[in-house]
């Protein structure tokens, strides 16, 4: 429940004003992340969680987007998307551990 939370958060603050913090748009694209699950995703420089907390996806406006994934033992990964209306998108990141 909370990762869809977090995706219907994240499409409100896409559209700007949120008139309805709860509903997703048709025309919104889903992207799952996967990677590291207590890595943390940022989009467009806004934090939206942990990998755990999005596991159903992000609802985002379609146009261009920069993801961002973080974790203390891995270097940072940076992604731009150019999301289609109703795209439905999987990316698969391989986080690089950071050597001792």
């Amino acid at each position: 429940m909370r990762a869809a939370l977090v995706a219907l958060a994240l499409a409100g603050c896409a559209h700007g004003a949120v008139d309805h913090p709860t509903r997703v748009d048709a025309d919104d694209a889903i992207v799952y992340v996967d990677a590291v699950a207590d890595a943390a995703v940022w989009i467009d420089g806004v934090y939206v969680g942990a990998i755990a907390d999005v596991a159903r996806g992000l609802a985002l406006e379609p146009g261009h987007h920069r993801l961002e994934l973080h974790h203390d033992a891995y270097f940072s990964h940076y992604q731009a998307l150019d999301l289609a209306p109703a795209q439905r998108l999987r990316l698969p990141v391989e986080l690089a551990p950071i050597l001792p």
